[in-house]
């Protein structure tokens, strides 16, 4: 996740910030997709964010992405359905990762071994399509995403 700033002042760091989060994701689900369509078996999962539930001023660059993937997975999930291929949309909330380090309260960010054995169980589990991890987030984003917009944006988060 690139600053913020940065991603407002260069085409190249927001093109590059897209890129990573976005479209390199959805190319490589595209070819395993249709390689689990095709033996109409298998499980795709990805790793977007809570960031992308709600465009936030302080990361909306990277909560773009994360939503453009979440959105993608949700109709790659719909195309397959059909054929009994599963598709997992994970979505965490912060974790105490170097990505995080720098950031306020990030000494509350989620433990890597606890989101990890999350996604772990919803691959082995029939698991809800979307997956919040840790699951007090979907509770949390149940939340933002009801705060109207108009009150949204003079949040300052």
């Amino acid at each position: 996740m690139h600053d913020q700033k940065e991603s407002e002042e260069s085409v190249d760091v927001l093109l590059g910030e897209l890129q990573v989060n976005f479209v390199s994701a959805t190319a490589i689900l595209t070819l395993f997709a249709a390689d689990l369509e095709r033996r109409r078996a298998g499980c795709l999962a990805a790793i977007t964010s809570v960031a992308g539930d709600r465009g936030r001023r302080s990361n909306f660059v990277y909560g773009s992405a994360k939503g453009a993937l979440s959105l993608f997975l949700q109709g790659l999930r719909s195309r397959l359905h059909p054929a009994g291929v599963r598709v997992i949309t994970i979505k965490p909330g912060p974790v105490q990762t170097p990505m995080t380090d720098h950031l306020p309260n990030a000494a509350r960010a989620a433990d890597p071994a606890r989101v990890a054995t999350d996604i772990v169980r919803a691959l082995e589990r029939r698991s809800p399509d979307v997956l919040y991890t840790p699951k007090v987030w979907r509770y949390a984003m149940a939340a933002v995403r009801q705060i109207p917009e108009t009150v949204f944006k003079r949040l300052s988060f």
